[in-house]
């Protein structure tokens, strides 16, 4: 008998949670287990899932968010119907809830981020609160990353309740010297130029503006170097200006998102 899983993720664009969450499911053993997800309206993650061997189910709420109140009540209807065997929240707090108010057996929270915690947060009585509140939500939580670990330690998370599994997406294909050639053609970089690259959804966590100001100091310096930014998101346009205002628009290529990194 198939596994029920159903993956809940509040992402409206791609970015490192969503890539994981497709590695997965590319890798996923069909014989054994039974997917479905559910992502806001919206996200540019349906086309993707799409493709793949999993049912797709959309919520109107919890977009690019992780606690919505008016999402929990349809989510436990939901989650009802279905009667999964293990949600897996990608952060989402309003689905945890619901999760817990529906009795699915196993209940598993992966923490994709790191975050500056709120000082409260880290001293008694809300740090206690918080282990507890975890610790009934969820039965397991998973870890993407060692920083993301220490993160939840210091909200007062148990850490016999955290596994830590590290981000895992396909490896990425490596160029021959002719496609880079022609790569820096298409970009209008010169071949010996000094090029600097990011991966990344152009949001404030991000810390692509702090990128920018370090290519001013850099090109100020050194007259032929380029930096390429692969990724799209909220602060785009925020971003554009700033490389704008910085007189580096010339040395600086959007590149929007690239399904081939």
């Amino acid at each position: 008998m198939k596994i029920n899983v159903v993956e809940i993720i509040t992402d409206t664009n791609i970015g490192g949670a969503g890539k994981v969450l497709l590695t997965r499911l590319k890798k996923l053993d069909v014989e054994r287990f039974s997917v479905s997800v559910v992502i806001p309206c919206g996200s540019e993650l349906r086309e993707e899932l799409n493709e793949l061997e999993c049912e797709v189910y959309e919520m109107d709420g919890c977009k690019d968010v992780s606690f919505d109140l008016f999402e929990i009540a349809p989510l436990v209807r939901f989650l009802r119907e279905l009667s999964p065997d293990v949600v897996n929240c990608h952060g989402c707090l309003s689905a945890r809830i619901a999760a817990y108010i529906a009795r699915v057996p196993v209940r598993i929270y992966t923490r994709h981020c790191a975050f500056s915690i709120n000082p409260a947060l880290a001293h008694f009585p809300i740090k206690n609160i918080n282990r507890t509140m975890t610790r009934l939500l969820n039965t397991k939580i998973i870890s993407v990353a060692y920083a993301a670990f220490e993160n939840l330690i210091e909200m007062g998370i148990d850490p016999g309740q955290i596994e830590v599994i590290i981000n895992g997406v396909l490896p990425i294909r490596k160029y021959n010297e002719n496609e880079k050639k022609n790569a820096r053609k298409m970009l209008g970089i010169k071949e010996d130029a000094f090029v600097c690259g990011i991966c990344a959804r152009l949001e404030d966590c991000k810390g692509i503006d702090t990128l920018l100001r370090a290519a001013k100091q850099l090109s100020d310096e050194k007259k032929d170097c380029f930096f390429v930014i692969l990724g799209k998101g909220s602060k785009e346009e925020e971003l554009k200006w700033l490389a704008r205002s910085l007189g580096i628009t010339q040395r600086v290529k959007f590149c929007g998102f690239i399904d081939d990194i």
